[in-house]
Parts: C-alpha cells; structure tokens; sequence
C-alpha cells in the first residue's frame, strides 16, 4: 500500500497491540476502524510530558471546515475518495476516512493526538459527572416539589368536584 500523500511505500509495523501502516516520509499512519477504536481503548502509559501539549490547545469545534473537506485522498487500501471528518465530532482532529473499506488515514501526530484526547477525557469525566450529578439532583428535587404540590391541588379539586356531584345527585 502507499501513502495518500506522497506515494511512498506504507511500512506495517505493530502499535499498541495492533497492526498500523506507517508512511516514514511524511509520519501518517493507516488503520482500519477496528483497530483505531482498539488503539483509544488502549490505555496508553508512556506519553511523555510534552506530548498532551499536543492538545491541550484544542477546543470543540462543531462539523469540519470546508478547506479540510477539499482534501479529497484516494484511500490506499480500495482506491475510494476518502471522506474528510473531525474526530468525535468535534475534537479538532481532523481525519480522513475511507466510507467503503473503513479504512482510516491520520496525518503525523494525529494517531497520538486521538490517544491523548480520548485519555484526557476520561481523566476528566469522573470530575465532570460529579459537577453534573449534583445539579441534576437538584432539578429532580425541585422538580418533584413542583410536581406534588401541584398534584395535591389538582387531587384535592378533583375530590371535592367528585364530592359536589355526589350530593347534587342525591
């Protein structure tokens, strides 16, 4: 296989337990969508300090500019146009993706700018969760006040109406 970019040839080499096609010229990396997700599961421990500097500038960005979507790579694996997409949607990590083989193209240093981002989101859900899970609280809380008391007014009507016609008809 070669390289979408510079058509040199796709080394294979063995990444994180799984099989990853690497371009040494320009740094990209090919894999299939099994094996990106597989990759991102993979808890990642050697990341240096300078590597989630990486990301740590990156901010949601919603869909993908459409500069990065004129990019148009064939696929190395089918030959297809690959398809332009920010990763998680809004990761500002765009990848090139492949819709007939899944096959997934990542230009230098996106590989590990996924890795990071996902770990770093996973440091930081159960901190976010919490934060979270006390408004939440606090709405269903007073959103069950609201509801019955309201409740005991409507219940309370509906009894006496119930009560009033019982006596009329009597």
């Amino acid at each position: 296989m070669r390289c979408p970019i510079d058509g040199r040839e796709l080394t294979p080499l063995e990444y994180e337990g799984a099989l990853v096609f690497t371009c040494e010229s320009c740094g990209g990396d090919l894999v299939s969508g099994d094996t990106l997700s597989h990759i991102v599961r993979t808890r990642e421990s050697t990341f240096g300090e300078l590597w989630p500097q990486l990301v740590q500038h990156s901010r949601p960005i919603m869909g993908t500019p459409a500069k990065s979507l004129q990019r148009g790579l064939g696929c190395p694996v089918c030959a297809a146009k690959m398809t332009t997409v920010n990763y998680f949607g809004s990761s500002d990590i765009f990848i090139d993706r492949c819709l007939q083989c899944h096959a997934v193209w990542l230009d230098r240093q996106e590989l590990e700018r996924v890795q990071i981002l996902v770990e770093q989101w996973q440091d930081q859900a159960p901190g976010q969760l919490a934060a979270i899970s006390i408004k939440l609280e606090d709405t269903r809380r007073r959103t069950v006040a609201a509801s019955e008391s309201a409740f005991q007014g409507s219940r309370l009507s509906f009894v006496n109406a119930l009560m009033n016609r019982l006596l009329d008809a009597a």
